[in-house]
């Protein structure tokens, strides 16, 4: 790929420039990408997945029921302005479905605040992403919210069940610049098959977070008393200066 005039990119890949393994706690300075080590969480590269025969790399929480880990952008650049459309994208597994949630998206708070993929909207804690808000239940979900308007949980026009151990999940955010925000994903794919064709899910104007500076994030939580493990392929985006 080639990245196009005024445009900024960032990547956190397996086989990416960055030493993932090395990736700086939540109150570095100067990092590109940081990562919740809170509860001991863990990450590491991983070169040989039958799935993501690219690269990838691990994310593990910690061993309690509640405890979470992120890897995130150090800054928040993105932001819905008119005329200036952004995108995110990431595709992963989850070792255990059943007992993981997850968020995938752009967040206002920091990456290592509690089980913010949960929290009710409000001040300083918009959101724009991909939402598995519960252990024991299947249903992806997607949170937009600015201030007290918008959704933290609400079902995708097309429902995403996230079922087996191991699936393939791509997920994607577009803004147009233009006020809707657009969720992308492809279905969720057997481990062993091609990821397939994104396609777009679900288009949302209400609760657009406009005055607010987003950081991309993927965070996992574990719902039982035992770590849990997501592999990711990449998370990347885009967004225009």
């Amino acid at each position: 790929s080639r990245a196009i005039k005024s445009v900024q990119l960032g990547q956190m890949h397996g086989f990416g420039i960055e030493d993932l393994t090395d990736t700086p706690a939540e109150d570095a300075t100067t990092a590109l990408w940081v990562r919740d080590t809170d509860n001991s969480a863990a990450i590491a590269t991983i070169s040989n997945d039958a799935d993501f025969t690219d690269g990838a790399f691990s994310i593990t929480t910690g061993g309690t029921g509640g405890h979470q880990t992120a890897v995130g952008t150090n800054t928040s650049p993105w932001k819905c302005t008119t005329g200036k459309p952004w995108w995110v994208e990431t595709s992963i597994k989850l070792a255990a479905h059943d007992t993981t949630e997850f968020f995938f998206g752009l967040t206002e708070q920091d990456i290592n605040t509690d089980s913010f993929h949960i929290e009710a909207a409000g001040d300083n804690k918009d959101k724009i992403g991909f939402v598995k808000a519960a252990h024991n239940v299947d249903a992806v979900t997607y949170a937009c919210s600015v201030g007290a308007v918008g959704t933290i949980s609400t079902a995708f026009d097309t429902a995403i069940a996230y079922d087996t151990d191991n699936d393939q999940l791509g997920m994607g955010i577009h803004w147009d610049g233009a006020g809707s925000i657009h969720f992308y994903n492809s279905a969720v794919t057997a481990t062993g098959t091609e990821l397939g064709i994104w396609t777009k899910n679900t288009s949302v104007s209400t609760g657009v977070p406009t005055d607010s500076d987003l950081a991309l994030c993927l965070m996992i939580e574990t719902g039982a008393g035992a770590t849990k493990t997501a592999i990711v392929n990449y998370i990347r985006g885009a967004w225009t200066v």
